[in-house]
């Protein structure tokens, strides 16, 4: 039985709370419920590095400036999201998935850390989505498919 308040997120979806992009409006709507405490937000603790690193690139680009990149980050790390720690028995299982399943570690730790807590990992990534295998496990999806609460 899968928890419908807890939910997990990758950091493609956590982006898109700050930058407009495609799906931008449907990952509003998971943050919106975090900040309303409709539904918990989890992930593992190195999400803030992945959506820094996605920051950095847009500010390369021009689409972020420095400031702003920054000011979204320290607001992230204050929205209330619940950090994982990355413990030996979590990089162990996302090693499994990602061996088993052809992605990679970071994308498998968001997978595990869904299937230790019983719940969705809700992203954007087409690789992710369109992995067939992935689907058997009836954990990762589109988060356009979120509706309030996760359910």
């Amino acid at each position: 039985m899968r928890d419908s308040r807890r939910v997990v997120v990758d950091a493609n979806v956590v982006v898109k709370w700050i930058v407009p992009e495609d799906y931008s409006e449907d990952a509003l709507k998971l943050r919106d419920d975090l900040l309303e405490g409709v539904v918990e937000v989890h992930a593992p603790n190195f999400l803030l590095l992945e959506v820094a690193n996605a920051f950095r690139k847009y500010c390369l680009r021009g689409i972020l400036d420095a400031y702003t990149a920054e000011k979204a980050l320290d607001l992230l790390a204050k929205c209330g999201l619940s950090l994982h720690e990355v413990e030996p028995s979590l990089a162990l299982t996302s090693l499994r998935l990602s061996l088993d399943y052809g992605v990679t570690v970071y994308d498998a730790a968001y997978i595990a850390l869904a299937l230790n807590l019983k719940t969705r990992m809700y992203t954007a990534d087409g690789k992710l989505l369109n992995n067939e295998k992935l689907k058997e496990l009836k954990t990762v999806e589109d988060v356009r498919r979120y509706t309030r609460g996760g359910r």
